[in-house]
């Protein structure tokens, strides 16, 4: 059974042109237009007059109809035609509908200059038509924008459904309709940035504001509603104005989707789900034009005409729960916003310039000095900002993290460009937030419960002394590992030959037992797989008794190999030094230094050398989820991550601890005494 306020909504869909009395139009001005019409975008020489504003804007009306009178010769209306916006000449026009106020004296009608146009629908905001373009209503009523070479660059969409007129109604909505006054289409049904009296917004329309005032293409900021309530939102999915919860009250699932939607009246915007779940934002009542408008800023804005024939802002929609500082452009990019005014971030020190002001004003944004590139990842940095939050910190990264690990988390992921931790009392226990774009920063907290610290990622500009720096410290570093291992070989070497000899065992014997020592150790050391002699593989395999299977390499048999040592053990439980972690556990790692270095240069480098090794104990810590990359190692050896790496200086494990005390009282035992 249809209920009578489905009948009502049905009978205001299929009329959308409200009955209102109109006043006489000047001849040339109609209200609409019938099929097989062409409206040519050009000069004072068109049928129709053109009107420059004061800020340059240029309109070419083609409909003109709908006004508000206020005084006995004067109102304003609606047009709708080719506008160009605010240039010294004009060469990008858009087909749109606009506000006009209009003289209405003896029948006679012009458009009064004024400081800017204001447009409420636009066709092709983001693909302007040049001069000579051609708007067309065709004989199977659809309505084209064609540009001069003769591309479509809009369309209606509407060719072959019955379209016999379209008109210019009074309420500011363009629309295509039947003979029977049904509408087909309808320009309220295609929202941009504004919303006029009696326009509805659906659930999946949105409104999305402008680049600028002077760049009608779509922008950053769009806004609709869900049954979350009225969001906002910057770019496509980061919010930043959240209004109400609503509540669907009945259980008619399809009479709850027909009705819901947002809707400008006079005094209020109303949000409806049901017609038992409706929320209203007030509005200021009057008797003067209004309209609403997303604003290129990210604020929602009510503008009116007043007595002094100005349009005024009357009030800011989302100023219930946003302040000026609050919305993500209030100091554009990377800008920090206090009470309303900008400033750029600076380095540690307070004075350093990571950022500099675009157009020499920070209330445009702030830009690097040196733009971040992940080519030159070695060079990224962080900039601390304490007390400072942010628009969106909503759902965090990670969780229970102190400002080390947010940091290492954001300088491995080249994509983030800056990480927040917020914290309440205990900053080892803070919620991590990751940021891939950076919008207003936000001095001061937005909460008295907790602190806030940004971390903003910038580029250091490369210094050749740097480079030669890394590449020195690296050459130090594997330099003094392979005369490590070249020393270690060779004293296993020595060891091998002491023992066989004292063994008394000929000499031929020794180089024998010797040639598979050497070959045995070296191999262990290196990690380099075995080599196993024919005999040997006999023996391990009982003759190739038993195969497993062929493959293109030829056939597996199972065999059995004499364990010495278990090299399938982690590589950290097979070689390191006991000495280094009974030094590091002592806190004497100096002493290592003191007693194989006597350079007096080695010694005023005493803090460095200590930081090397203990980078190198770092990066052998028995849990690889432990161990950094070797990015995060290169920016702590060029001191552009500041912290200093956490070592477990238990690495060293109960097995490998046996094996390294076995190889040092077989070094001590074999070395040669002294005179007897």
């Amino acid at each position: 059974m249809v209920s009578a306020l489905q009948l009502l909504l049905c009978f205001l869909t299929i009329t959308s042109c409200p009955s209102t009395v109109r006043p006489q139009t000047s001849d040339g001005y109609p209200s609409l237009a019938a099929p097989a019409t062409q409206w040519l975008n050009v000069g004072p020489s068109a049928p129709f007059y053109e009107n420059k504003y004061i800020d340059g804007s240029l309109v070419r009306p083609i409909l003109v109809d709908g006004w508000f009178a206020y005084g006995e010769s004067e109102g304003f209306g609606f047009a709708c035609g080719f506008v160009c916006r605010g240039q010294p000449e004009c060469h990008s026009f858009t087909f749109a509908v606009f506000i006009i106020k209009v003289l209405s004296l003896k029948a006679y009608i012009e458009l009064p200059k004024q400081e800017t146009v204001h447009v409420v629908w636009t066709a092709n905001r983001d693909k302007t038509v040049k001069e000579g373009a051609m708007l067309e209503l065709t004989h199977d009523g659809d309505l084209v924008l064609t540009d001069v070479d003769e591309s479509i660059v809009w369309s209606s969409g509407t060719a072959g459904k019955s379209v016999a007129r379209m008109e210019l109604c009074s309420n500011g909505s363009l629309g295509l309709f039947d003979s029977s006054g049904v509408a087909i289409w309808e320009s309220f049904d295609h929202p941009t940035d504004t919303l006029l009296l009696g326009q509805r917004l659906a659930e999946r329309q949105k409104l999305t504001a402008s680049v600028s005032p002077s760049n009608w293409s779509e922008g950053l900021f769009h806004m609709g509603f869900d049954d979350n309530g009225i969001q906002a939102y910057v770019q496509t999915d980061v919010l930043y104005y959240l209004r109400g919860s609503m509540h669907i009250l009945s259980g008619d699932t399809s009479l709850d989707q027909q009705l819901s939607y947002l809707e400008f009246v006079n005094g209020s915007l109303v949000l409806i789900f049901s017609p038992l779940s409706i929320a209203r934002t007030p509005l200021p009542l009057s008797q003067y034009p209004q309209f609403l408008r997303l604003d290129s800023d990210g604020h929602f804005r009510a503008y009116q005409f007043d007595r002094v024939k100005k349009w005024n802002v009357v009030t800011d929609l989302l100023s219930d729960s946003l302040e000026e500082c609050d919305y993500p452009t209030a100091c554009g990019r990377y800008g920090i916003c206090l009470n309303g005014q900008c400033s750029c971030p600076h380095g540690d020190d307070g004075e350093t310039s990571y950022f500099t002001a675009l157009d020499g004003d920070p209330k445009h944004g702030c830009s690097m000095v040196t733009p971040l590139t992940c080519q030159e990842s070695q060079h990224h940095h962080f900039v601390p900002l304490s007390n400072v939050s942010y628009f969106n910190l909503r759902r965090p990264t990670l969780s229970g993290v102190d400002a080390d690990t947010c940091k290492v988390v954001c300088m491995t992921n080249c994509s983030c460009k800056a990480a927040f931790l917020q914290y309440h009392s205990n900053a080892s226990d803070g919620r991590c937030y990751l940021l891939y774009d950076v919008y207003s920063l936000i001095r001061g907290q937005k909460s008295t419960i907790y602190n806030s610290t940004a971390f903003l990622k910038v580029q250091l500009p490369a210094r050749s002394s740097s480079k030669k720096k890394v590449r020195l410290t690296l050459m130090l570093v594997l330099g003094s590992v392979a005369v490590a291992v070249a020393m270690f070989i060779i004293l296993i070497n020595i060891i091998c030959v002491r023992t066989l000899l004292s063994k008394k065992k000929s000499p031929r014997s020794v180089v024998a037992d010797m040639e598979d020592v050497e070959e045995n150790h070296i191999y262990h050391v290196l990690e380099i797989p075995a080599r196993f002699s024919y005999n040997d593989l006999v023996s391990a395999t009982n003759n190739f008794s038993r195969e497993l299977g062929t493959g293109g390499s030829g056939s597996v048999f199972e065999g059995t190999l004499r364990k010495n040592l278990d090299f399938r053990r982690p590589t950290e439980e097979i070689y390191l030094l006991k000495v280094l972690q009974e030094k590091a556990k002592e806190n004497c790692l100096h002493d290592v230094i003191l007693k194989y270095n006597k350079d007096m240069d080695m010694e005023l480098q005493m803090e460095e050398a200590v930081k090397m090794i203990r980078i190198a104990m770092w990066c052998l810590q028995a849990d690889f989820k432990s161990r950094p990359a070797m990015s995060i190692v290169v920016k702590v050896l060029e001191d552009t991550i500041d912290f200093e790496p956490i070592v477990d200086l238990d690495f060293l494990m109960p097995s490998t601890m046996a094996f390294v005390g076995q190889i040092s009282n077989l070094i001590f035992n074999s070395l040669p005494s002294g005179p007897r």
